[in-house]
Protein backbone atom coordinates (compact mmCIF):
# COMPACT_ATOMS: atom_id res chain seq x y z
CA UNK A 1 0.00 0.00 0.00
CA UNK A 2 1.09 3.57 -0.62
CA UNK A 3 2.10 5.64 2.39
CA UNK A 4 0.35 8.94 3.02
CA UNK A 5 3.48 10.77 1.81
CA UNK A 6 3.67 8.72 -1.40
CA UNK A 7 0.00 9.28 -2.12
CA UNK A 8 0.42 13.01 -1.62
CA UNK A 9 3.52 13.06 -3.86
CA UNK A 10 1.73 11.36 -6.72
CA UNK A 11 -1.33 13.58 -6.35
CA UNK A 12 0.88 16.66 -6.54
CA UNK A 13 2.80 15.23 -9.50
CA UNK A 14 -0.45 14.52 -11.32
CA UNK A 15 -1.68 18.06 -10.75
CA UNK A 16 1.56 19.60 -11.98
CA UNK A 17 1.85 17.34 -14.99
CA UNK A 18 -1.75 17.99 -15.95
CA UNK A 19 -1.06 21.69 -15.64
CA UNK A 20 1.85 21.39 -18.06
CA UNK A 21 -0.02 19.20 -20.52
CA UNK A 22 -3.37 21.00 -20.39
CA UNK A 23 -2.34 23.47 -23.09
CA UNK A 24 -0.79 22.51 -26.37
CA UNK A 25 1.61 25.30 -27.28
CA UNK A 26 1.72 27.72 -30.19
CA UNK A 27 4.51 26.48 -32.44
CA UNK A 28 6.37 27.58 -35.57
CA UNK A 29 6.85 24.85 -38.17
CA UNK A 30 9.25 25.49 -41.08
CA UNK A 31 8.81 23.90 -44.50
CA UNK A 32 12.61 23.69 -44.87
CA UNK A 33 15.71 24.19 -42.68
CA UNK A 34 16.37 27.80 -41.77
CA UNK A 35 19.25 29.23 -43.79
CA UNK A 36 20.10 32.82 -42.88
CA UNK A 37 20.04 35.10 -45.89
CA UNK A 38 17.21 33.14 -47.53
CA UNK A 39 13.42 32.86 -47.55
CA UNK A 40 11.58 30.33 -45.36
CA UNK A 41 7.85 29.65 -44.94
CA UNK A 42 6.55 29.09 -41.43
CA UNK A 43 3.22 27.89 -40.15
CA UNK A 44 2.28 29.34 -36.77
CA UNK A 45 -0.22 26.90 -35.31
CA UNK A 46 -2.93 27.92 -32.84
CA UNK A 47 -3.84 24.61 -31.17
CA UNK A 48 -6.86 25.66 -29.09
CA UNK A 49 -8.89 28.53 -27.67
CA UNK A 50 -8.76 30.20 -24.25
CA UNK A 51 -10.47 27.52 -22.17
CA UNK A 52 -13.92 27.31 -23.78
CA UNK A 53 -13.56 30.66 -25.54
CA UNK A 54 -13.08 30.98 -29.30
CA UNK A 55 -10.04 32.88 -30.64
CA UNK A 56 -10.52 36.08 -32.65
CA UNK A 57 -7.01 37.59 -32.80
CA UNK A 58 -3.36 36.52 -33.02
CA UNK A 59 -0.38 38.88 -32.73
CA UNK A 60 3.08 37.60 -33.69
CA UNK A 61 6.13 39.71 -32.82
CA UNK A 62 9.10 39.35 -35.19
CA UNK A 63 12.72 39.71 -34.04
CA UNK A 64 15.00 42.33 -35.59
CA UNK A 65 16.78 40.47 -38.36
CA UNK A 66 13.65 39.52 -40.29
CA UNK A 67 13.96 41.54 -43.50
CA UNK A 68 10.53 40.83 -44.94
CA UNK A 69 7.37 38.98 -43.93
CA UNK A 70 4.45 38.05 -46.17
CA UNK A 71 1.44 36.60 -44.32
CA UNK A 72 -0.61 33.88 -45.94
CA UNK A 73 -4.20 34.68 -46.85
CA UNK A 74 -6.34 32.76 -44.33
CA UNK A 75 -10.05 32.63 -45.24
CA UNK A 76 -12.12 34.69 -42.79
CA UNK A 77 -9.10 36.46 -41.27
CA UNK A 78 -7.54 39.85 -42.02
CA UNK A 79 -3.73 40.12 -41.88
CA UNK A 80 -1.79 43.31 -41.18
CA UNK A 81 1.97 43.85 -40.94
CA UNK A 82 3.41 46.53 -38.66
CA UNK A 83 6.83 47.91 -39.64
CA UNK A 84 9.73 49.87 -38.19
CA UNK A 85 12.13 52.32 -39.78
CA UNK A 86 15.58 50.89 -40.46
CA UNK A 87 18.73 52.71 -39.46
CA UNK A 88 21.10 53.76 -42.22
CA UNK A 89 23.34 50.75 -41.45
CA UNK A 90 20.38 48.35 -41.68
CA UNK A 91 19.05 49.63 -45.02
CA UNK A 92 19.72 47.54 -48.10
CA UNK A 93 18.98 47.39 -51.81
CA UNK A 94 16.45 44.92 -53.23
CA UNK A 95 15.53 44.81 -56.92
CA UNK A 96 17.09 48.23 -57.39
CA UNK A 97 15.20 49.87 -54.53
CA UNK A 98 16.50 51.04 -51.16
CA UNK A 99 14.56 49.25 -48.42
CA UNK A 100 14.05 51.49 -45.39
CA UNK A 101 11.55 49.48 -43.32
CA UNK A 102 11.30 45.99 -41.81
CA UNK A 103 8.37 44.06 -40.30
CA UNK A 104 7.98 43.96 -36.52
CA UNK A 105 4.60 42.36 -35.98
CA UNK A 106 1.94 40.39 -37.84
CA UNK A 107 -1.66 40.71 -36.63
CA UNK A 108 -4.43 38.36 -37.69
CA UNK A 109 -8.05 39.34 -36.89
CA UNK A 110 -11.15 37.22 -37.51
CA UNK A 111 -13.49 39.12 -39.85
CA UNK A 112 -16.82 37.97 -38.42
CA UNK A 113 -18.06 35.91 -35.48
CA UNK A 114 -18.51 32.94 -37.80
CA UNK A 115 -14.78 33.08 -38.56
CA UNK A 116 -13.67 32.73 -34.92
CA UNK A 117 -11.47 29.72 -34.20
CA UNK A 118 -13.45 27.48 -31.87
CA UNK A 119 -11.69 26.18 -28.76
CA UNK A 120 -11.69 22.55 -29.98
CA UNK A 121 -10.14 23.37 -33.37
CA UNK A 122 -6.72 24.44 -34.61
CA UNK A 123 -5.59 26.76 -37.40
CA UNK A 124 -2.29 27.38 -39.20
CA UNK A 125 -1.19 30.91 -40.09
CA UNK A 126 1.49 30.81 -42.78
CA UNK A 127 4.20 33.48 -43.10
CA UNK A 128 7.04 33.68 -45.64
CA UNK A 129 10.03 35.45 -44.09
CA UNK A 130 13.46 36.46 -45.29
CA UNK A 131 16.28 36.23 -42.75
CA UNK A 132 19.09 38.77 -42.60
CA UNK A 133 22.77 37.93 -42.42
CA UNK A 134 22.98 40.30 -39.46
CA UNK A 135 20.45 39.38 -36.77
CA UNK A 136 20.71 42.20 -34.27
CA UNK A 137 17.87 41.62 -31.82
CA UNK A 138 19.16 41.76 -28.23
CA UNK A 139 16.14 40.03 -26.65
CA UNK A 140 14.65 37.66 -29.23
CA UNK A 141 17.91 36.25 -30.65
CA UNK A 142 19.57 33.94 -28.11
CA UNK A 143 22.07 31.09 -27.97
CA UNK A 144 19.58 28.71 -26.40
CA UNK A 145 20.88 25.22 -25.62
CA UNK A 146 23.96 26.05 -27.66
CA UNK A 147 21.97 26.84 -30.80
CA UNK A 148 21.28 30.22 -32.44
CA UNK A 149 17.55 30.63 -31.82
CA UNK A 150 14.99 33.22 -32.89
CA UNK A 151 11.87 33.76 -30.79
CA UNK A 152 8.44 34.92 -31.95
CA UNK A 153 6.42 36.03 -28.89
CA UNK A 154 2.72 35.64 -29.69
CA UNK A 155 -0.45 36.85 -28.00
CA UNK A 156 -3.70 34.96 -28.51
CA UNK A 157 -6.91 36.87 -27.78
CA UNK A 158 -10.33 35.31 -27.32
CA UNK A 159 -13.91 36.57 -27.55
CA UNK A 160 -14.75 36.99 -23.85
CA UNK A 161 -11.51 38.61 -22.79
CA UNK A 162 -9.51 35.39 -22.61
CA UNK A 163 -5.81 35.82 -23.26
CA UNK A 164 -2.79 33.59 -23.69
CA UNK A 165 0.64 35.24 -23.76
CA UNK A 166 3.04 32.87 -25.51
CA UNK A 167 6.03 35.08 -24.74
CA UNK A 168 8.49 33.03 -22.65
CA UNK A 169 12.01 33.25 -24.13
CA UNK A 170 14.90 30.87 -23.38
CA UNK A 171 18.29 32.50 -22.94
CA UNK A 172 20.62 29.69 -21.85
CA UNK A 173 19.56 26.07 -21.33
CA UNK A 174 16.02 26.31 -19.96
CA UNK A 175 13.40 23.69 -20.83
CA UNK A 176 11.03 25.13 -23.44
CA UNK A 177 7.78 23.77 -21.97
CA UNK A 178 8.55 25.40 -18.60
CA UNK A 179 9.16 28.94 -19.88
CA UNK A 180 6.83 31.45 -18.25
CA UNK A 181 4.08 32.51 -18.57
CA UNK A 182 3.85 30.31 -21.68
CA UNK A 183 6.69 29.41 -24.07
CA UNK A 184 7.05 31.49 -27.24
CA UNK A 185 7.31 29.87 -30.67
CA UNK A 186 10.92 29.60 -31.81
CA UNK A 187 13.13 28.44 -34.66
CA UNK A 188 16.78 27.39 -34.77
CA UNK A 189 18.94 29.03 -37.42
CA UNK A 190 20.44 25.87 -38.85
CA UNK A 191 22.83 27.17 -41.49
CA UNK A 192 24.16 30.40 -42.97
CA UNK A 193 25.98 29.29 -46.08
CA UNK A 194 24.12 31.89 -48.15
CA UNK A 195 25.65 34.63 -46.00
CA UNK A 196 29.19 33.24 -46.10
CA UNK A 197 29.29 32.64 -49.85
CA UNK A 198 27.69 35.94 -50.92
CA UNK A 199 27.30 39.46 -49.54
CA UNK A 200 28.22 40.44 -46.86
CA UNK A 201 30.38 37.31 -46.57
CA UNK A 202 29.62 36.81 -42.88
CA UNK A 203 26.84 35.93 -40.46
CA UNK A 204 26.33 37.89 -37.25
CA UNK A 205 23.93 36.65 -34.60
CA UNK A 206 23.14 38.78 -31.54
CA UNK A 207 26.46 40.57 -31.83
CA UNK A 208 28.54 37.44 -32.38
CA UNK A 209 30.07 36.46 -35.70
CA UNK A 210 29.49 32.76 -36.40
CA UNK A 211 31.67 30.77 -38.79
CA UNK A 212 30.89 27.71 -40.88
CA UNK A 213 32.12 25.24 -38.24
CA UNK A 214 29.14 26.00 -35.99
CA UNK A 215 26.54 25.05 -38.57
CA UNK A 216 26.65 21.33 -37.75
CA UNK A 217 25.71 22.04 -34.11
CA UNK A 218 22.81 24.12 -35.30
CA UNK A 219 21.43 21.36 -37.53
CA UNK A 220 17.84 20.26 -37.29
CA UNK A 221 18.53 16.67 -36.30
CA UNK A 222 17.39 15.98 -32.73
CA UNK A 223 19.27 13.15 -31.08
CA UNK A 224 18.04 10.93 -28.26
CA UNK A 225 20.51 12.40 -25.75
CA UNK A 226 19.11 15.89 -26.34
CA UNK A 227 15.51 14.72 -25.86
CA UNK A 228 16.47 12.78 -22.72
CA UNK A 229 18.21 15.86 -21.33
CA UNK A 230 15.08 17.94 -21.84
CA UNK A 231 12.91 15.32 -20.14
CA UNK A 232 15.27 15.15 -17.16
CA UNK A 233 15.07 18.93 -16.75
CA UNK A 234 11.28 18.79 -16.72
CA UNK A 235 11.41 16.03 -14.10
CA UNK A 236 13.86 17.98 -11.94
CA UNK A 237 11.73 21.11 -12.12
CA UNK A 238 8.58 19.20 -11.21
CA UNK A 239 10.36 17.46 -8.34
CA UNK A 240 11.45 20.80 -6.87
CA UNK A 241 7.94 22.18 -7.12
CA UNK A 242 6.48 19.05 -5.54
CA UNK A 243 8.90 19.35 -2.61
CA UNK A 244 7.76 22.93 -2.13
CA UNK A 245 4.15 21.75 -2.07
CA UNK A 246 4.99 19.05 0.47
CA UNK A 247 6.63 21.63 2.73
CA UNK A 248 3.57 23.85 2.51
CA UNK A 249 1.27 20.94 3.34
CA UNK A 250 3.49 19.89 6.25
CA UNK A 251 3.34 23.40 7.69
CA UNK A 252 -0.41 23.59 7.29
CA UNK A 253 -2.31 22.88 10.50
CA UNK A 254 -5.30 21.14 9.01
CA UNK A 255 -7.99 19.82 11.33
Amino acid sequence: MFSERSTMWWMAASILLCGQMAHAHVTAQAESPVDAGSYVKYDFRLPHGCGNQATNRLEITLPHGIMSATPQSVPGWDANVEKRELSTQEQYISHGNIITTAPTKIIYDAVTQDDHLESDQYLDFGVVMRFSCAITDEELATMWNGRPTLWFPSVQQCVEGGLYEWVGVGTTDETWALLQPHPAPYVHVQSWGSCLSGEPGSFTFAGERLDASMQSRAGDAIDEDYVQEQLERVYESLSERIEELEEQVAQCNCS
